[in-house]
């Protein structure tokens, strides 16, 4: 499912126009983001929690010649789905 799929689906699902829902799904996403960025962590109950997650600078070795490669510090976001989403995926195998 793309962005534009998961717009339509909520459009169809609350009888909001596109451009409604549009605005509904990119509000949530730029919420999410905003936090993350503050390094607050995002949690819809039973859903999941998104969350930032800081890497720390660390070493690795190159594959290709052995050398060590430093990696600097960096942030990731992270999910985590929670119960009823692990539920329901579980369901479906």
């Amino acid at each position: 499912m793309f962005k534009r799929d998961l717009i339509r689906a909520v459009s169809d699902s609350t009888n909001w126009c596109y451009a409604d829902a549009e605005r509904a799904v990119n509000a949530v996403f730029e919420t999410i983001k905003n936090e993350l960025r503050k390094g607050n962590k995002v949690q819809i109950t039973r859903f999941g929690t998104f969350d930032a997650h800081t890497w720390g600078r660390h070493k690795i070795s190159s594959i290709a010649d052995g050398c060590k490669i430093v990696i600097p510090r960096r942030k990731v976001a992270t999910f985590k789905a929670g119960s009823d989403l692990k539920k329901e995926v579980k369901k479906h195998r």
